[in-house]
């Protein structure tokens, strides 16, 4: 969707999510998120397109994989190494699992690099 086409639709969205939240009782109940509502609203809403008239909706994705390292980057920034001694066993393990699990990514990656796409800009270049 390009230009100011893409604006109305989410906006309606937008606010359809959040008068849902507001009404359903057990979005309320379960902490549903208001973002996740409209997700799942847009989702529906753009599969019933599909599904009634055949109108493929593409996205343009290029932006995705840094903006995910950089909301999961947060993420981690806002976590507290007290939270997680507090959690006892089970983030132990998770964080283990995921230090262990490091390497291995680096070693697959490593061997695919001539196959692996990876965005521009998504990874720091330096000269040398």
């Amino acid at each position: 969707m390009k230009g100011r086409g893409w604006r109305r639709p989410s906006v309606v969205v937008l606010f359809a999510g959040k008068a849902l939240n507001q009404r359903l009782a057990v979005l309320h109940k379960y902490n549903i998120p208001e973002w996740v509502t409209e997700g799942l609203l847009f989702s529906v809403a753009i599969g019933l397109v599909y599904l009634f008239s055949g109108i493929k909706v593409d996205f343009d994705l290029t932006a995705r994989d840094i903006l995910l390292v950089y909301f999961f980057t947060v993420i981690g920034l806002n976590a507290h190494v007290g939270d997680l001694a507090r959690g006892g066993r089970p983030p132990a393990i998770l964080l283990a699992v995921t230090v262990a699990f490091m390497p291995v990514a680096n070693v697959v990656l490593s061997a695919r690099r001539g196959q692996a796409s990876v965005p521009e800009g998504a990874a720091p270049e330096f000269e040398g």
